[in-house]
Parts: structure tokens; C-alpha cells; sequence
């Protein structure tokens, strides 16, 4: 979580330098994560020195995982506000934990690893959700008043 922390302060640092010399948006983005790149590099040394191997038994795919949301953070920041950023990020990072808290336990690996077929059934389970051309759930708690005049 320090680690990831740090990619989004970096991040958010990094765009609001970005903004203030106006550059286009892939520029920007690969400042941004050249920034996050550099911040996650010191840390990673601060850490040797330290004698802290935590950060340093941090597989690589975390942090590359962790910068592709930086990114996508960035990218939201720079089209929308900070508020609605922060929310997603936020949100993205529940669902990660929640995805985390799913794949470490025993039970799930095994039944995986027993029977790989059933991976299929998220591609099907994505398809669905998104050819879906309906009202979410929150739409319809929304707009009850005007459906229920129908």
C-alpha cells in the first residue's frame, strides 16, 4: 500500500507539472510515468540501504500493475477532476484487494487449477456485461419515479 501511495502522489505531482508547461496527453502520460518509473526506483533503493526487504521482494508484475493504474489515474485526472480520480482509483483498489483476498486463498487456487474451463465462463461473463444495452441497477433505483408512471 506505501508503495502504491507514493504512485499516485508521484503521479498526481507529475501531472500537475505536466499541465502547468502544456504538453500534449501521450507526452504527458510518458513523463508521468517516467516520474512514477524514477519514484519507484528510489524507492526500491531507499529500501536496500534501509535493510527494508519488503519493496524488494515486490515482484516486478505489482509494480507494473501499479503503474498502468497510475496511468489510467492520470488520464482520468487530466479529463475529469481530482475528486473523480481519487473515486476511481479508490474504487479500483477494493476490487483489487477483494480480487487479491479471492486468488490467496487455498480453496479458489485448487478449484483453478482442477478445472482451468471454468476461466471460460468470465470470458462469456464479459461478453455479456458488455454487449449489455440495458439500465444498471443504480439507474433503475434512480429513475424509479419515471418507470413506474409506465
Amino acid at each position: 500500500m506505501i508503495l502504491t501511495l507514493i504512485v499516485f502522489i508521484t503521479s498526481y505531482f507529475a501531472h500537475i507539472v505536466t499541465k502547468a508547461i502544456r504538453l500534449h496527453y501521450f507526452p504527458k502520460i510518458a513523463l508521468v510515468l517516467t516520474a512514477v518509473a524514477a519514484s519507484v526506483y528510489l524507492l526500491i533503493i531507499l529500501a536496500d540501504l534501509t535493510d527494508k526487504n519488503t519493496f524488494l521482494s515486490t515482484g516486478f508484475l505489482p509494480i507494473i500493475l501499479i503503474a498502468t493504474v497510475s496511468e489510467q489515474f492520470v488520464g482520468v485526472l487530466a479529463q475529469k477532476n481530482l475528486k473523480t480520480a481519487a473515486s476511481l482509483t479508490f474504487s479500483t483498489i477494493l476490487v483489487a484487494i477483494f480480487a487479491f483476498s479471492l486468488v490467496i486463498y487455498n480453496d479458489f487456487q485448487d478449484l483453478i487449477i482442477n478445472r482451468p474451463y471454468l476461466l471460460l465462463i468470465t470470458l462469456v461473463l464479459n461478453v455479456a456485461v458488455g454487449k449489455f444495452t440495458g439500465l444498471r441497477i443504480s439507474e433503475y433505483m434512480r429513475f424509479k419515479d419515471i418507470l413506474n408512471k409506465k
